[in-house]
């Protein structure tokens, strides 16, 4: 939203620095784990597959405790369908002042949706998913630290944008890659 430009955020930037080439499917406020967008990816070429999971869904309240991670799980299996073996990240929501705590229309923090997502991840990953990762999105943009990144309390400044690639560029970093 308030991103120089397309090509300076920060999932661009990541890709620029790293030599990657990027499909970025960004919705803008309409992430919604749909099953049409699940399988546009499932059938889209990829090396490595970043899923940033919460903040949308939560702000709209599109699911209840109940229906969350079930849908995180299925969203990840149609993805799962057509990249078996290729890196999947699950980025949990970063950091959002004021909406940590509060309850959405369906009754969820943001902390509980973040909590669903990474124990939706840990399920998969203990039915046997070795290229599924998760990366905690308060270990990337800390409470403490959001009003350095952020415009409005949700969305990065330009200059946040490049706080975001380098952080999340060092965990995707660490995320081991195929060969080929």
């Amino acid at each position: 939203m308030y991103a120089a430009g397309p090509s300076e955020t920060w999932p661009a930037l990541v890709a620029a620095e790293r030599g990657w080439r990027l499909r970025n499917l960004g919705l803008a406020g309409e992430a919604y784990l749909d099953p049409l967008l699940a399988r546009t990816i499932r059938d889209t070429p990829a090396d490595l597959i970043t899923l940033e999971l919460g903040i949308n869904a939560y702000i709209r309240g599109g699911f209840t405790a109940r229906t969350w991670g079930p849908a995180v799980c299925g969203f990840v299996e149609t993805v799962r369908d057509g990249h078996p073996d290729t890196p999947v990240v699950v980025l949990t929501s970063l950091a959002a002042p004021g909406r940590e705590q509060a309850l959405n229309s369906a009754g969820m923090t943001l902390v509980e949706t973040r909590t669903a997502t990474a124990r939706a991840v840990r399920v998969l990953q203990r039915l046997g998913d070795r290229a599924l990762h998760l990366v905690d999105g308060l270990t990337l943009v800390p409470v403490a630290d959001a009003a350095k990144v952020y415009a409005d309390g949700l969305h990065p400044t330009p200059e946040g944008e490049y706080v975001l690639a380098d952080r999340i560029g060092a965990a995707l970093g660490r995320i081991p890659l195929p060969r080929g």
